[in-house]
């Protein structure tokens, strides 16, 4: 490692094979490391496929996520990774998703009274009972997930309307059913 001494106060970045950067107010240079060989252990392969289905997983579900971020989290990628990180489970050769436990809201509503979900090829229809929340700022999330074609469909609906429907693709397969309830401002 080599201490710049001259003016070159603003240098920094790779040039060549070698890194400038700035430490303590000093820029320094060095050699750039050479590149790593070593296999990855059994471990670091499972962490990689939880991790990158995590990734496809929020990609998925992100127009839907109702997350009150709490303080000192600023992204609602991180927070939904950490609450759903337990729900995933890898092998070498497969990786499996706990789908009904996913946490899509942390919202603290209470559930739908009397919650009703039925299905046939076209619709799958949400139905609930009256509760104390049936002013206009009060909503449902109805939200159904097609394994696979691995897309999501929703609908928002108010609350007091006690219904939701949600259309179905052709070819829907086997489907995963959430309901969110949330405020209008959330």
């Amino acid at each position: 490692m080599a201490e710049l001494t001259n003016n070159l106060n603003n240098l920094k970045g790779k040039l060549g094979n070698v890194v400038f950067y700035e430490r303590n107010g000093k820029t320094f240079v060095r050699s750039l490391p050479s590149r790593m060989t070593k296999k990855k252990t059994e471990k670091q392969i499972l962490s990689q496929k939880r991790f990158a289905e995590l990734g496809r997983l929020y990609r998925v579900f992100a127009p839907v996520l109702k997350y009150q971020l709490p303080k000192g989290v600023y992204s609602k990628n991180t927070f939904f990774y950490s609450l759903n990180s337990s729900f995933i489970t890898a092998s070498l050769t497969s990786v499996t998703v706990e789908y009904e436990k996913l946490i899509l809201s942390n919202y603290g509503f209470k559930e739908l009274l009397g919650l009703e979900i039925t299905r046939n090829d076209k619709e799958v229809f949400f139905q609930w009972k009256p509760d104390n929340l049936q002013d206009n700022s009060y909503y449902v999330l109805c939200v159904v997930y097609c394994k696979g074609l691995q897309q999501l469909y929703a609908t928002n609906i108010k609350r007091k309307e006690l219904s939701g429907t949600v259309t179905l693709p052709p070819n829907a397969g086997e489907i995963i059913t959430y309901t969110i309830g949330h405020h209008l401002a959330a």
